[in-house]
C-alpha cells in the first residue's frame, strides 16, 4: 500500500546514482589534497596539486560523461605537467625557457579539451582550440627565438587574413577554418 509520501518521492535512474557517488568521490579526493598540501606544507606535494586536481575532474568527467568536469580536468592537468617539468627537470634553465613550456603545457590542456570532449562526449567542442592555439603558438615562439617571431609574423598576416573574412561571412567554425589547411597562392 503507498501512502502519500511515497507518491512524492523522487525515483533517481541509475546515471544519476552514478553521478551523485562520482561527484561525491570527486569531492572527497579534492578535499583530501588540499588537506595533505596543507598539513604536510611538503613543496613537492604543492607542485603536483594542479596534476592531481586535473586528472580527479578528467577521471569524474569520464565516468558522468560530462563534457564540463573535462575542461578544468584538460586545463589543470596538462598546467600540472608543465609545472613539475619546469620544477624538475627544467629547473636550471632560463625563465624565457620555462615559462615557454609551461605555455606549450596549458595550450596542449586546452587541445586536451577539445579531444577529450570528442572521445568521451561524441561532440567536437572547438573553442578551446581558439585559447589553445594561442597559448601554444606563443609557446612555441618563445622557444624558437628571433627565427620563431618572424615565423609567427608571416603566419599571423597570411593565415589569419584569411580567417577574419569568413567568420565574418557568416561562416561556421568548421568552415571558417577551412582557409587555414587551404595552400597558399
Amino acid at each position: 500500500m503507498t501512502t502519500p509520501m511515497d507518491a512524492k518521492k523522487p525515483v533517481m535512474t541509475a546515471p544519476e546514482t552514478r553521478n551523485r557517488l562520482v561527484g561525491g568521490a570527486a569531492l572527497l579526493g579534492i578535499g583530501l589534497l588540499v588537506l595533505a598540501s596543507q598539513v604536510l606544507r611538503d613543496e613537492a606535494i604543492a607542485r603536483y596539486v594542479p596534476l592531481a586536481l586535473g586528472a580527479i575532474f578528467l577521471v569524474a568527467g569520464v565516468l558522468t560523461r560530462h563534457g564540463g568536469l573535462l575542461v578544468p580536468g584538460g586545463i589543470l592537468t596538462r598546467l600540472g605537467v608543465g609545472v613539475g617539468i619546469v620544477a624538475q627537470p627544467l629547473a636550471a634553465t632560463s625563465e624565457l625557457t620555462t615559462g615557454a613550456v609551461v605555455l606549450l603545457s596549458l595550450g596542449g590542456g586546452f587541445v586536451l579539451v577539445t579531444v577529450s570532449c570528442l572521445l568521451v562526449c561524441r561532440e567536437l567542442t572547438w573553442w578551446p582550440l581558439i585559447p589553445g592555439g594561442i597559448l601554444t603558438l606563443t609557446g612555441g615562439q618563445m622557444l624558437a627565438g628571433d627565427a620563431g617571431t618572424r615565423g609567427l609574423e608571416l603566419l599571423s598576416r597570411v593565415r589569419f587574413a584569411r580567417l577574419g573574412p569568413a567568420l565574418l561571412g557568416g561562416k561556421g567554425p568548421q568552415e571558417a577554418l577551412l582557409p587555414l589547411a587551404a595552400p597558399l597562392r
